[in-house]
């Protein structure tokens, strides 16, 4: 146990969360309920969308994707997938195509 004084067995300050952690959502209810009531959509929508969160290092994102992956594991019909942005090719490149391009690479439609 790394603090066993404060019930701590491990680092309470990973760079990125663990699966575990990303269960728990702490602070900031407002983009907590914005989450919710996303998933809550898509529960009720039968078509696809994309979403993304874009936000500067250490905003919470890869926390926040853990936490709708969790809560969106009722059944097979939800897909959370982690797509690192790739370059965009110079300046004034649209992000769009170069994340399109990544996720036909990531999810190929054969």
């Amino acid at each position: 146990m790394l603090y066993p004084n404060l019930g701590l067995n491990d680092w309470p300050f990973q760079t990125v969360p663990t699966p575990e952690r990303t269960q728990h959502w702490a602070g900031r209810p407002e983009v907590r309920n914005q989450v919710l009531r996303m998933i809550n959509r898509w529960e009720r929508r039968p078509n696809s969308e994309i979403i993304t969160f874009w936000a500067v290092w250490g905003q919470g994102k890869t926390h926040t994707l853990g936490f709708i992956q969790k809560k969106a594991q009722v059944d097979d019909s939800t897909l959370v997938h982690y797509l690192q942005l790739p370059s965009l090719g110079g300046s004034g490149s649209s992000p769009f195509p170069a994340m399109y391009r990544q996720i036909l690479q990531d999810f190929p439609l054969e």
